[in-house]
């Protein structure tokens, strides 16, 4: 995979992968990198059989160490081109905040900047020992990005958030759990087989269930005052879906049950 194309797509199944590829670069992001996620996420959105989206590098050095540091120094002086930028990369984020499927981050090594925006618009995010977390903008004289760190107020809250904006200081592994960043860390010699199990319960589990939860959670995340009807609705058809009939099933028969939902 070259510089020309930095995002590599693997379908394994039920489980889709989106691997920022510039290992040379410790996959930094660049304007390519985020033109092409939306077409990649539309096309895992759109596959039936894709249940969650996986979005990690192909290299355990990095998640993603931030922005390309040539195409930055070429926005010096051109706010134009700076502009089309940011616009690339807050298309790219809303992408992927706005897939309907689950997505989880797999972060090993650096998530910064950039990097860690991407994992921030994930739903769920999984680290190992190694991953270190950081907004480095104030070390560059630039702003993060708006979406990045509304996101990130979000997970740890505003103090947080102020405290690594501020300071441009990597937070370890283990600092990043403690504030809520990530879900878990898990030691290097167990991290992929974790991740394996972590995903393959989520596959396992009732897509109506997982789906609509999801919609609950931006729903809330948006800020509803109450219960929007559509949501009300699909509670309450849930009860004559085809997965809780399924599920009855399977625990009058003891057996795991296979949900049909997609």
């Amino acid at each position: 995979m070259t510089d020309a194309s930095p995002l590599l797509l693997k379908r394994e199944g039920e489980v889709a992968r989106l691997c920022l590829d510039r290992p040379a670069n410790l996959h930094a992001t660049t304007r390519v990198m985020w033109r092409a996620f939306p077409g990649l996420l539309a096309q895992m959105e759109a596959a039936a059989e894709v249940k969650v989206v996986i979005v990690q590098s192909t290299t355990p050095a990095a998640f993603s160490c931030g922005a390309d540091t040539a195409e930055r120094a070429d926005m010096i002086g051109n706010p134009d081109r700076a502009r089309a930028a940011v616009a690339e990369a807050q298309a790219a984020l809303a992408a992927l905040a706005a897939l309907t499927k689950p997505s989880i981050a797999l972060v090993r090594g650096l998530c910064v900047d950039g990097g860690c925006a991407i994992a921030l618009a994930c739903d769920l995010r999984f680290a190992n020992e190694s991953a270190r977390f950081g907004i480095t903008a104030a070390r560059h004289g630039l702003l993060p990005g708006y979406a990045e760190l509304r996101a990130l107020a979000a997970r740890v809250g505003p103090a947080r958030a102020a405290d690594m904006a501020f300071s441009g200081r990597l937070l370890t592994a283990s600092d990043a759990e403690r504030i809520g960043l990530v879900e878990d860390v898990w030691r290097d010699d167990v991290f992929d087989a974790a991740a394996a199990e972590y995903i393959a319960a989520v596959c396992s589990a009732s897509q109506y269930t997982v789906r609509g939860a999801k919609a609950m959670l931006r729903a809330i995340a948006g800020g509803a005052a109450g219960e929007p009807p559509r949501l009300r609705e699909l509670g309450e058809q849930a009860y004559a879906g085809a997965d809780f009939r399924e599920a009855c099933s399977a625990l009058a028969q003891k057996r795991n049950p296979a949900f049909p939902w997609r």
